[in-house]
Parts: structure tokens; C-alpha cells; sequence
């Protein structure tokens, strides 16, 4: 089961822009200054930061498969059945929100309400809402995945992907910083 994301490519692209930005610029200076004043510990907080910037913009996302949605804001994300779903829409002070059938309301953080989307009637929002409002109709119309009673929504710990990239980052930090030591 693949699993697909809708994200607005200015919530995504801008942070990992400055992120891969900022990355680049601590990489070189650990490489030119070397391991001095702290550096070790200068480059374990530029990861977690650099993690954060990386989980802000691509890690939240809304992401869908033939049978269920999920929504990911920060490290915790929240799954449903396509068959419990009553219908996702973008309205006005709300953002996009997918109703589940026992009430509850499904967020996401790229999606959120703003005056923006308040006073431009959430143009950019409309894209996502056809995407997902058509793999649910899908979804219901080809009888995939199971409806539950009473509605199960998931919530899990999105910890994998963060660690990974922390531990990326780390260490092609500390290859600068022994790439620095090695050549001064």
C-alpha cells in the first residue's frame, strides 16, 4: 500500500531551503575553523535544529493511501479509515479539517486557519481538499478498507524518520569537523 502526501509547497519548500542553506554554512565553517571553542557542541545543536526545520517542512504533511489518511503535525500523527471519514473541506476560520464520523476533527498544521486563508477564501487549500475529497469517494465507492465501530483513529509516534535525519546531520558534521582536524 503506497502511501501518497499532500503539502503546500510553501510550508515545504521555504524551510527546507533555509534549512539545506544553514547546513551549508555551518558545514564549511566547521571545516575551515576545526574543532575548537565547542564546535562538538555547536554541531549536535545545529542537527536537532536543523531536524526540526526538516520536520516543519516536510515531515507535516497530510498523507493518504487507497484505504486510509493520516495526518502528521510535529511527531505525532493520526490515522483513519477512508470508511469512517464523513467528508474533508476547507472552511472559513478552520482551515482543512477531515470529519470523522464519530465528530472528531482531523488538523493539520500546513493546512491551519489564517487570516490569509480567511480573508482570500483558502484558495491554495482547495487543491488538497479535491485530492483527498476523491480518494475517499474512491475509497467508499470501491468498498476498500474496513469501517469500524465505534471509529478507531490511530495515534502514533512519527520518530523514525526525525532520528535518522539528526543522525545524518550529526555526522556529516563530525566528518567536518575530522575532515578540519585532519587538514589544519
Amino acid at each position: 500500500m503506497r502511501m501518497k502526501a499532500v503539502r503546500r509547497a510553501s510550508f515545504t519548500w521555504f524551510p527546507l531551503s533555509f534549512g539545506v542553506a544553514l547546513w551549508l554554512g555551518a558545514w564549511t565553517g566547521f571545516l575551515v575553523e576545526g574543532a575548537q571553542n565547542g564546535a562538538w557542541v555547536a554541531a549536535l545543536v545545529l542537527a536537532v535544529s536543523l531536524t526540526a526545520i526538516w520536520s516543519v517542512g516536510w515531515g507535516n504533511a497530510v498523507r493518504y493511501s487507497d484505504t486510509h489518511v493520516s495526518v502528521t503535525n510535529g511527531v505525532i500523527t493520526r490515522r483513519v479509515a477512508w470508511q469512517d471519514v464523513m467528508r474533508v473541506r476547507v472552511g472559513k476560520h478552520e482551515g482543512l479539517v477531515i470529519w470523522v464520523r464519530d465528530g472528531q476533527e482531523l488538523h493539520s498544521v500546513q493546512y491551519g486557519k489564517s487570516l490569509m486563508g480567511d480573508v482570500l477564501g483558502y484558495r491554495t487549500y482547495q487543491h488538497a481538499r479535491e485530492v483527498l475529497e476523491t480518494a475517499r469517494q474512491t475509497a467508499i465507492a470501491e468498498n476498500l478498507g474496513a469501517r469500524t465501530n465505534p471509529v478507531r483513529v490511530e495515534t502514533t509516534l512519527w520518530w523514525r524518520p526525525p532520528l535518522i535525519a539528526a543522525l545524518a546531520l550529526a555526522t556529516s558534521f563530525a566528518l567536518a569537523l575530522a575532515l578540519s582536524t585532519t587538514l589544519n
